[in-house]
């Protein structure tokens, strides 16, 4: 927040810094995210048994409720900052509604249609919070998307590596399952960020480059 409340008189340099908050930070989580959705099933038989695999879709959309919510996760600050607060609080409480009601129809049903539910609201609250932005401090909702997709894309490749992977393979024991597409898994990630050089690689090497010359 002290970063954003410094520069809250200049949109454009608010727009620079807040894209690339967001593109480090999906960068850095929707793959494990994507790695956790995928093997959801061999991580419940490992640490919790086989009469906690039901647990597995519940897990599943939990990840993708989570991968929504980290792509708006830093819109509260920058809000905040920029003296918007109680455009924030008059949103924060109509979606705190939506969530009661989805809440209540999930309840219905299941715990897996009430994460869905729950996704839905977050998918509806990413966008809200884009138009906000736009609105507001005239941040380009282009580039935002921009900033999300060639993660977007990078993930969608890890997710059919490794669910072909995982598929493929088929090992029983659950430990040597992740083990083994946990290699698969992070060398593909390293190959895709070293292709794609999306912003999170490109920190990372600044940051190797000023270790080495230590």
């Amino acid at each position: 927040m002290p970063m954003f409340s410094s520069l809250k008189n200049d949109s454009s340099k608010i727009s620079e810094q807040y894209f690339k908050i967001v593109g480090l930070t999906v960068g850095l989580t929707w793959p494990c995210f994507i790695f956790l959705g995928v093997m959801a099933e061999d991580i419940i038989l490992f640490l919790f048994g086989e009469k906690w695999l039901g647990a597995a879709p519940i897990m599943q959309v939990a990840v993708i409720l989570t991968s929504l919510w980290v792509t708006i996760n830093y819109v509260d600050e920058v809000l905040k900052a920029t003296g918007f607060i109680n455009v924030l609080a008059k949103s924060e409480f109509l979606f705190l509604i939506l969530i009661a009601i989805a809440a209540g129809v999930g309840t219905q049903f299941s715990t897996v249609v009430l994460l869905y539910c729950l996704a839905i609201v977050g998918f509806i609250r990413v966008l809200t919070y884009i138009f906000m932005l736009n609105k507001l401090l005239a941040l380009n909702w282009l580039l935002y998307l921009k900033v999300l997709l060639l993660n977007f894309m990078l993930g969608m490749i890890l997710l059919i590596i490794i669910y072909a992977s995982n598929s493929f393979l088929a090992l029983d024991k659950p430990f040597v399952s992740l083990l083994v597409n946990g290699v698969v898994f992070a060398v593909s990630w390293l190959v895709l960020m070293v292709v794609f050089k999306p912003p999170l690689y490109l920190v990372l090497m600044q940051m190797f480059k000023q270790a080495s010359k230590k």
